[in-house]
């Protein structure tokens, strides 16, 4: 039980004992799981609550949409880009020297000639992202790049999710080992893509090796997983259309309904 736990990168009773029972059983097996990672002292110190709110966006195919995101290696003056295949959760991790637009896009071309083209792009307003550079790579590869703004990143919260996991599984794994980003990076990734996710009903790289029917009704609205979220779809903006503006340094303190959360009216002049 303990060395699969490990290699999950430290998972709950789902994720441990889907993988267990691959090759073992024996009565009592969950409640001894349960037991193992409850006395899992790297468990709790560094496990979180589950803050939930993100938004249900649904898909029909593998690369239809894939979110990306950039995060910063505590400690170290490392970033790591992170990608995850909306439909079957796949995550994908490489390692950057900078957070420059160069560097983010040869790191899409290697896991684009591994596992093709995606339909769309979905990222922050980040500089990286939002340089000519990208938007002319994204054009010339027929890729949408669609950027997501303060207002509506709970709307990408499967790559916030993704970015909490491998944050997790970096510090969760031995402090005493020569600390390489790249190695433990590659171990966080994997170990993630082979842990059972309730959402699919699978683990991501089952998912991705294979679209079955159980997957396309879990990646729909009508699907369990579903409705286990405050919104089943992304709140989407047109051109023209009169829209309220938050304040950025209050979204998250203060209500709607409360003087002060806007700004005032504005207009949108791009679809996002």
């Amino acid at each position: 039980i303990v060395k699969i736990h490990v290699e999950l990168n430290h998972r709950g009773v789902k994720g441990t004992y889907y993988n267990l029972k691959q090759k073992y059983y024996w009565p009592g097996i969950k409640d001894q799981i349960a037991k193992v990672i409850k006395e899992c002292s790297i468990c709790s110190i560094n496990n979180r609550k589950n803050t939930g709110g993100c938004d249900f966006v649904a898909t029909r195919k593998k690369l239809e949409k894939v979110a990306l995101d950039i995060m910063e290696v505590e400690g170290e003056k490392r970033f790591i880009l992170l990608g995850i295949d909306y439909f079957t959760r796949k995550l994908w991790g490489k390692s950057l020297g900078s957070k420059s637009t160069e560097e983010v896009i040869r790191s899409l071309e290697e896991w684009i000639r591994n596992d093709g083209f995606p339909d769309e792009l979905i990222t922050d307003n980040a500089k990286e992202f939002c340089s000519e550079a990208f938007e002319k790579w994204c054009s010339e590869n027929d890729i949408k790049h669609r950027k997501v703004g303060v207002e509506s990143h709970r709307s990408n919260g499967r790559i916030e999710r993704g970015i909490r996991t491998i944050r997790e599984a970096l510090l969760k794994q031995d402090k005493e080992e020569e600390r390489d980003i790249k190695k433990m990076l590659s171990r966080a990734v994997k170990g993630y893509n082979n842990t059972y996710h309730s959402g699919i009903k699978c683990t991501p790289d089952e998912a991705w090796l294979e679209e079955s029917a159980d997957i396309m009704i879990e990646n729909d609205i009508i699907g369990e997983y579903a409705t286990r979220f405050k919104k089943q779809y992304r709140e989407t903006f047109i051109k023209g259309q009169l829209v309220r503006i938050a304040r950025k340094d209050n979204l998250g303190t203060k209500a709607k309904s409360e003087s002060g959360r806007f700004l005032g009216l504005g207009i949108v002049v791009l679809e996002c």
